[in-house]
């Protein structure tokens, strides 16, 4: 792209623009953006984004020409920067509106009288608010092969919202340490609307049959693909609908399925003394719930307590459930 293109755009978009550039790892003949800053300003002592021009993060964008290769995964396609650009420029731009509309949103519902509805959005703006909100949710589904549903909600007070709860198994593949084997979705009722079995086109090299329940065996005969079960979700997924989930980023990376609104139950809690830890389902299950998922949770009550329950976890828990993990991500809402 030309630079006065680039240039054209609103500054948190191409402070954002150049966030993906740094976890892409796009370079430019000076490199990535630190190395490309100490070529034009060797004083700068500032390598936020936030902190520089316009015309500069413009100038940058535009130098871009390759991609480093990632060393988990050589054999991985890399893109073309400036033909990236062109795709995710505007995507950027257009989530960029998505906090004003929720905060319009709250508003309708509050003026309404709907404190049910102002309620579950609370939760979404709780969630987008979290400090690792956009580091998690930096989702691409600007890239080829994403599905992006149009789903926020809008500001008529009218406007229902339905809640959907996801939780996905994966495995280990030769493309992703994060392959999707299996995907559930349950309603606000508990009913399971979908639980489905996801036969990877790479090879599967772990089946984590510790943790997902899965096996080599379960997989023969299954020929739904990511994409055809992708679909399936989408189908489920209303404007108005919000989705629920625990650590919901890792579920839709693994879809390859953007949606909005959510609410990350992860996000919504913080153990004492912890707040940059991130909860486990299992645990907030129990201290909120009263409900032990996955075999004996030791109770946590005191900081070290806190810190040693990874290792305790680990080694009392049962495979996940799918089903169960994302009702009682459901649950943990309502």
């Amino acid at each position: 792209m030309k630079e006065s293109e680039i240039a054209a755009f609103a500054k948190p978009v191409l402070v954002a623009a150049v966030k993906l550039a740094q976890k892409k790892k796009l370079v430019g003949p000076a490199g990535g953006w630190q190395e490309w800053l100490a070529t034009q300003d060797p004083a700068n002592k500032f390598n936020d984004p936030k902190r520089h021009s316009v015309e500069r993060l413009a100038a940058f964008l535009s130098s871009l020409e390759s991609q480093l290769p990632d060393p988990k995964c050589p054999d991985k396609q890399l893109v073309k920067p400036q033909k990236l650009l062109k795709t995710a420029l505007p995507w950027l731009q257009q989530t960029a509106g998505e906090d004003q509309a929720l905060a319009e949103a709250i508003a309708a519902a509050k003026t309404a009288g709907d404190t049910a509805k102002a309620h579950i959005l609370s939760l979404i703006q709780h969630t987008r608010s979290h400090p690792k909100y956009q580091q998690k949710y930096d989702i691409a589904s600007y890239e080829k092969g994403w599905i992006r549903t149009n789903g926020l909600p809008q500001s008529d007070p009218s406007s229902p919202l339905v809640l959907l709860a996801i939780d996905c198994e994966m495995c280990v593949s030769a493309d992703s340490d994060k392959e999707l084997i299996q995907v559930a979705v349950v309603d606000q009722e508990g009913k399971t609307l979908l639980k489905e079995l996801v036969k990877p086109k790479s090879q599967i090299l772990d089946y984590r049959t510790n943790l997902t329940g899965i096996t080599a065996e379960q997989l023969e005969g299954v020929t739904t693909r990511r994409k055809q079960v992708a679909a399936k979700v989408q189908d489920l997924l209303q404007p108005g609908t919000v989705l629920v989930g625990h650590s919901l980023h890792y579920d839709l990376e693994a879809l390859k399925l953007d949606h909005q609104p959510a609410i990350d139950t992860a996000m919504l809690f913080s153990y004492q003394h912890l707040a940059n830890a991130t909860p486990s389902l299992t645990h907030l299950a129990q201290q909120l719930l009263g409900k032990t998922l996955r075999g004996a949770a030791p109770q946590i009550h005191t900081l070290d307590q806190q810190q040693q329950c990874g290792q305790q976890q680990q080694q009392q828990q049962q495979p996940h459930d799918s089903v169960e993990d994302a009702s009682t991500a459901m649950a943990l809402v309502m």
